[in-house]
């Protein structure tokens, strides 16, 4: 069990209650927004969902360092279909038992919410849990959409005739979002910034689409 995953666990376990109804606070950007996480690990091996308030789909698994990544688009109505379930479930007394098994290849999951207008928080379990019928349920959902990650997966790739323009945001491997600031001095490689983490890269032209997958926007249109 990963050190994070058994903090989580842990904090989860004291708190003696989940996933109340959903918190307010400020709107955020729902191409950032994680309106569902499933991250699980067993051993070195790893699969980590995530479903953003935009519709994308990511999904994370493998051995550690050697995670694979699938990306995924829901339709508009899929995805308010998806909220509406989530909505449904009161997982307000949801919170799973100690786990009643634990050692290095066991499954150990954080499972964490923050559904519009519906609930929010984390709790984690292992897979010999006894989940309470509506967490099993939301767990049942982030199983289904991960199924989707896998076999919905746009083929992923940075068009090797790309060129970089300033403003335009690029999509990592690791699924992380980096705006392009221009080409370095020497005009042989590109500055760019991370949108969620307070990243510079400096990356040489040839290595683009080594590193990243895609456009995710652009300003010249």
């Amino acid at each position: 069990m990963t050190a994070r995953l058994r903090a989580a666990l842990a904090a989860g376990y004291a708190a003696g209650a989940l996933l109340a109804a959903g918190a307010g606070g400020e709107p955020r950007d729902p191409r950032s927004a994680e309106v569902l996480r499933l991250d699980c690990a067993a051993g070195p091996v790893r699969s980590d969902l995530t479903l953003f308030g935009n519709g994308t789909l990511r999904l994370r698994e493998g051995e550690a360092g050697a995670e694979e990544l699938h990306l995924a688009e829901l339709g508009r109505d899929v995805f308010d279909a998806y909220v509406r379930r989530l909505r449904a479930e009161a997982l307000d007394d949801g919170l799973a038992p100690p786990p009643s098994v634990d050692g290095p290849w066991t499954q150990s999951c954080v499972l964490t919410l923050d559904v519009p207008a519906g609930p929010a928080g984390s709790v984690g379990f292992s897979g010999f849990d006894s989940l309470s019928l509506p967490l099993a349920r939301v767990v049942a959902i982030a199983r289904e959409l991960t199924v989707v990650a896998r076999t919905s997966a746009r083929v992923a790739g940075l068009d090797p005739a790309y060129e970089p323009v300033a403003g335009d945001v690029l999509l990592h491997r690791d699924g992380s979002r980096y705006r392009v600031h221009g080409l370095t001095a020497d005009g042989r490689g590109v500055e760019l910034t991370g949108i969620e983490q307070p990243l510079t890269l400096y990356v040489p032209l040839e290595a683009l689409t080594e590193l990243f997958l895609g456009l995710e926007e652009t300003r010249r249109w």
